[in-house]
């Protein structure tokens, strides 16, 4: 800025100079009454600082009203994601979905051990993640996927053959940073609304990819039709609009979301740039 700055107010100091000296006959210049006409590189300077001094001014005024939009941009964000980290929590630690799990546990003492301890340790890989990324700004994509799946293992647990689970993803894409609680409304949604309108067995998939200039794409996708979502409805998690939101204060210019409805099947994508 500062180069361009210099150059555009020597060559605007060059061209007002010229102008004065070829028209001073027929206009009253302010340096004719300061300097000589003897005084070319004089005339030169003043017209060249007048040019700097408006220049400054206008990009001093711009850089400052840009900091303040990206101060205010921040601390939107900022409260955004501390809404979100204690809805997250509520969600986390929901005493209904405790309840379910625990229900599920008690019912299935007794039977194979082995099914016993995997969904143990399913609801206690996922209670741990929630505890340790909770002051997270950023978390490792993979983190969260593998929190989700065991989210899902103890509802699979819960709904037996009524619900399937298919989860992949990326190796590459495990390492990208994202805001935590991006994969879990999706999943969250899918399951309320997929049980309203699929038939049985719910089917759940959830894949993550690893795109071109390091973009990740989230696609979270469920049997049934698609049921526009009530805020009021919301079962503990931010919600899909919420998550709007937060992409859009995070990612203004560089993430998607898109919603499709086709051939019995809700599909939920995002793609965000993993390196802002």
């Amino acid at each position: 800025m500062a180069l361009i700055v210099t150059g555009v107010s020597l060559i605007g100091g060059a061209i007002l100079t010229i102008f004065s000296l070829a028209f001073h006959e027929f206009f009253d210049f302010e340096e004719e009454k300061i300097f000589s006409h003897s005084m070319v590189f004089a005339i030169f300077y003043f017209r060249t600082g007048l040019c700097a001094g408006w220049s400054l001014l206008y990009f001093g005024i711009k850089l400052l009203k840009d900091s303040m939009d990206n101060d205010l941009r921040l601390a939107l964000a900022e409260g955004a994601r501390q809404r979100a980290e204690l809805q997250l929590l509520k969600a986390q630690m929901n005493p209904h979905f405790l309840y379910n799990a625990l229900n599920t546990i008690m019912a299935d003492i007794g039977k194979s051990g082995q099914q016993l301890k995997d969904l143990v340790r399913s609801l206690a890989e996922y209670l741990r993640y929630s505890l340790e990324t909770r002051n997270d700004d950023r978390v490792p994509l993979g983190q969260e996927f593998d929190a989700i799946a065991n989210y899902l293992a103890v509802e699979k647990a819960r709904f037996r053959e009524k619900l399937e689970v298919e989860c992949r993803i990326d190796p590459a894409a495990r390492l990208a940073l994202v805001p935590g609680i991006v994969i879990q409304p999706l999943v969250e949604n899918a399951l309320k609304y997929g049980k309203r309108t699929s038939p049985h067995p719910l089917k759940i998939r959830i894949s993550v990819s690893q795109l071109e200039a390091g973009a990740v794409e989230i696609d979270i996708s469920n049997s049934g039709t698609w049921v526009e979502p009530n805020a009021s409805e919301s079962i503990g998690g931010v919600g899909l609009e919420n998550l709007k939101g937060r992409l859009k204060l995070l990612y203004p210019d560089s993430h998607s979301v898109r919603i499709f409805d086709v051939d019995g099947w809700v599909s939920v994508k995002i793609q965000i740039d993993s390196t802002l």
